[in-house]
C-alpha cells in the first residue's frame, strides 16, 4: 500500500521535476465541448487597452509586489469599516450596475429570466413543510396505534392505576 502511494505520488509530481503542474491541470482540464473550440471562450482582443484601466492595473500590482510593504487589495477592503455594512453588497450592485441574474450561456441553454413559481424556496418550503406535517401527523398518529394495540393485547383491556407504589432508595 504505501509503495501505490508513493508511486501515485511520483505520477502526480511528474517526475520531472515539474511539481506536477501539467498532470494536475490534466486533471482540472473540464473536457471539451463537442463543436465548440475553447469551451466557446473567444480568442484574446486585438484592441489596445485602455490607458486608465491598465494604469490602475498597474498601480494595484506595484502595491501588492511592494518588497517593503507589500499592500494586497482585498486586504484593505476587508480591514474598511464600510466593508462590514451588511448593505455593502446591494449598494455595489446598484452603484456598479450589475445585472445578477446575467449569463454567458446562450437563451437555449439557460434563460435566467424564464423562472416558474414552484421553484422559487418559499414555494418549495410550503411544498416540502406540508408533506412533512402530514408525513408527520400520519407517522405519530400509526405510532400511537400501534402502542394502543400493544398495551391492549395480552391481557384484555389493561387495568388502570389506583395509586402508585413508591420505594425509598435508602436501606432500612
Amino acid at each position: 500500500m504505501f509503495s501505490a502511494r508513493v508511486e501515485l505520488d511520483e505520477e502526480v509530481a511528474g517526475g520531472d521535476g515539474s511539481g506536477g503542474t501539467e498532470s494536475i491541470r490534466s486533471l482540472l482540464c473540464p473536457p471539451p465541448i463537442p463543436g465548440v473550440d475553447d469551451w466557446g471562450i473567444p480568442p484574446a482582443s486585438q484592441n489596445p487597452c485602455d490607458p486608465g484601466v491598465e494604469a490602475k492595473l498597474m498601480h494595484f500590482h506595484t502595491l501588492k509586489n511592494d518588497p517593503n510593504a507589500p499592500k494586497h487589495f482585498n486586504d484593505s477592503l476587508m480591514m474598511n469599516r464600510s466593508f462590514r455594512n451588511p448593505h455593502l453588497y446591494a449598494k455595489l450592485v446598484e452603484f456598479v450596475d450589475v445585472d445578477e441574474k446575467a449569463t454567458n450561456f446562450p437563451r437555449d441553454v439557460w434563460d435566467p429570466t424564464d423562472m416558474h413559481e414552484e421553484w422559487f424556496a418559499d414555494k418549495i418550503g410550503k411544498i416540502i413543510g406540508s408533506d412533512q406535517t402530514r408525513f408527520l401527523t400520519e407517522f405519530v398518529a400509526e405510532a400511537q396505534k400501534i402502542r394502543y394495540e400493544q398495551q391492549t393485547s395480552g391481557s384484555g383491556q389493561r387495568e388502570k392505576r389506583s395509586r402508585i407504589e413508591f420505594a425509598t432508595s435508602r436501606r432500612r
